[in-house]
């Protein structure tokens, strides 16, 4: 956990039983005209019903994932 530049996870189980553990890794850094590039990992130990419903659940999650990135731009203008 680095504030500003490295932020790493993991959750270790859930009340959806979709993954049995999931870590994150979410790397920032500085690019030309004083933007951001956000280097983003996932990696999911998922379980049979997740792998199943894989095909409708991916597209879920890309729509989740843009709400989070403007949390995090929030965040970082703060």
């Amino acid at each position: 956990w680095e504030p500003g530049a490295r932020f790493s996870f993991s959750i270790d189980g859930a009340s959806v039983p979709l993954a049995k553990r999931i870590v994150e890794d979410w790397r920032l850094s500085p690019i030309e005209g004083g933007k951001t590039k956000l280097d983003w990992s996932m990696v999911v130990d998922s379980t049979l019903l997740s792998r199943v419903l894989r095909p409708v659940l991916e597209p879920i999650m890309k729509r989740m994932f843009r709400p989070s990135c403007e949390g995090l731009e929030r965040y970082m203008r703060a």
